[in-house]
Formats: structure tokens, sequence, C-alpha cells
């Protein structure tokens, strides 16, 4: 939980997951479409969704959480 400032939480998570969904998944049927069309094989979709989840294990492992001191706020 230390990647955003406890001010800003639930609106870097949120923001950060509502892009994300956005840029993959509102084009993940354009590309899938375009991989289909153009390889004429209809498992290439499979393999993009593959690639994606390797990306993103690839990345939870290696990702360092920035060290933000105390969590907790103090007034």
């Amino acid at each position: 939980m230390k990647s955003f400032p406890a001010e800003v939480r639930f609106t870097g998570f949120a923001l950060s997951y509502n892009v994300a969904y956005a840029v993959f998944g509102g084009t993940a049927p354009a590309i899938a479409s375009f991989l289909v069309g153009k390889q004429g094989i209809t498992m290439a979709p499979m393999w993009y969704v593959a690639a994606l989840c390797v990306l993103g294990l690839l990345i939870g492992l290696v990702w360092k959480a920035p060290n933000h001191g105390d969590l907790a706020v103090h007034h």
C-alpha cells in the first residue's frame, strides 16, 4: 500500500486501474481482429493475452514499491 501517499491512495489506484483497463481492454477486440485477419489463425488472440499475462507477471516480480516511510498520517 506504499505506492501512493495516504491522501491520494484511492485516486491513484482508481486512475491506474481504469487507464490500464481502457488501454488494454478497449483495444483488445481490435487487436484480436487484426491478428486473426493478418495471421489467419483463430488462436492468435490467445497469444496476445498470454503475452500480456507474462508481461504483468514479470513486472509484478521485479516491481519495487517506493518507501514513503511511516504510512500513518500525522496532523
